[in-house]
């Protein structure tokens, strides 16, 4: 992985891989106390799933943010807040998405109530910082955008998908 200066095309190597398998996913990056700056990245290096990891630019260490059990599923997409304060990400859980939300100051997880099940298929923040939008399908709907405000447990459904088969009987998966 490399850092590339847009205006000089100088590149310095922000992770030497060595002989490591290096499967890298998404980037983002953001500012850590107004002098330092860092990208938050998936990878699968040195693991057996994709985990969420952040790099603080100049120094050459990758910090995992899930360990332990909870890194034993692929996260799969994130996105980070505009302003920095909260990191979304969505893993893979016995192949149902699981939406989880990390404050980035301290690495704690920010309680999420009433998501519906399904697969998520993008995910992204408001300009806000509060609010989270995500496209889901699940079997009662082919793909449907929700807005869900981290603050005040608020859900919101932008959209209802037109189905050619009525899907209010299907059972939902409990999660």
């Amino acid at each position: 992985m490399w850092l590339v200066d847009t205006k000089t095309g100088e590149k310095t190597a922000l992770y030497a891989r060595g002989n490591q398998t290096w499967r890298q996913g998404l980037v983002r990056r953001r500012k850590v106390q107004q002098r330092r700056k860092g990208i938050y990245v998936t990878t699968d290096s040195g693991a057996e799933y994709m985990n969420l990891a952040y790099i603080e630019l100049g120094r050459p260490e990758i910090k995992y943010l899930i360990s332990g059990p909870e890194a034993k599923w692929d996260v799969e997409r994130f996105d980070l807040s505009h302003d920095g304060t909260f990191i979304a990400y969505v893993k893979d859980e016995d192949g149902v998405s699981v939406i989880h939300v990390r404050k980035t100051a301290d690495q704690k997880e920010v309680p999420l109530r009433n998501l519906p099940v399904g697969v998520v298929t993008s995910l992204h923040w408001h300009r806000n910082g509060h609010e989270l939008g995500f496209s889901l399908t699940n079997a009662r709907g082919p793909g449907d955008c929700y807005s869900y405000h981290v603050t005040t447990a608020k859900l919101e459904r932008w959209t209802t998908s037109e189905r050619a088969v009525k899907t209010e009987a299907f059972r939902r998966r409990s999660w």
